[in-house]
């Protein structure tokens, strides 16, 4: 797999989110390896604060009082609230993308330790992401319209040509990053 994030679509759905991450714990204990390449640290920093509309300083905290009045927001602090008492909505967008990023570290650790390959290693902006089965002619690729409001179109396929194509792309990304 080669995505943005770890956590894939914990803000947008959380419990898909967290469906998601059961399902990865659920192949690997299966015998099946499953290897994630995401992000660098520093990169998935700067485009969370991206997808937010939190990059520039002068206008993070105006846009993130905007963002805190969006039901999504609301949705996300009230599903993790009953997992943690703790989680509270942060007034300042500062301690939101803290929150953000820690999400992330929190799914690479609970992957790590089911076993799940994580690799930090993606260091610049992905336009298509991809979940790729070994030994299949199966794939689900994801386009990004980059930017504030962004959103994906996702599709599944199994076209032997793009698959074939998709595992290349990954192969060669993967390989351009090992070395």
């Amino acid at each position: 797999m080669v995505a943005d994030y770890c956590a894939y679509g914990q803000f947008s759905s959380p419990t898909g989110s967290d469906h998601y991450r059961n399902s990865l714990k659920a192949i690997q204990k299966k015998g099946s390896r499953v290897e994630i390449h995401v992000y660098e640290p520093k990169l998935a920093a700067a485009m969370t604060a991206q997808q937010f509309n939190l990059q520039d300083a002068s206008s993070a905290q105006n846009n993130n009082i905007s963002l805190r009045n969006q039901q999504r927001f609301d949705a996300y602090f009230d599903y993790h609230a009953k997992l943690n008492a703790q989680m509270k909505p942060p007034d300042d967008y500062a301690k939101f993308l803290d929150i953000m990023n820690d999400q992330q570290s929190n799914c690479i650790n609970d992957l790590q330790k089911a076993g799940v390959e994580i690799h930090r290693d993606v260091s610049e902006a992905l336009p298509v992401f991809m979940w790729v089965r070994d030994e299949s002619e199966e794939a689900v690729f994801s386009i990004y319209n980059l930017g504030h409001d962004s959103r994906e179109i996702s599709q599944v396929t199994k076209n032997k040509h793009i698959v074939l194509l998709l595992k290349d792309i990954a192969s060669k990304y993967i390989k351009a990053q090992t070395q």
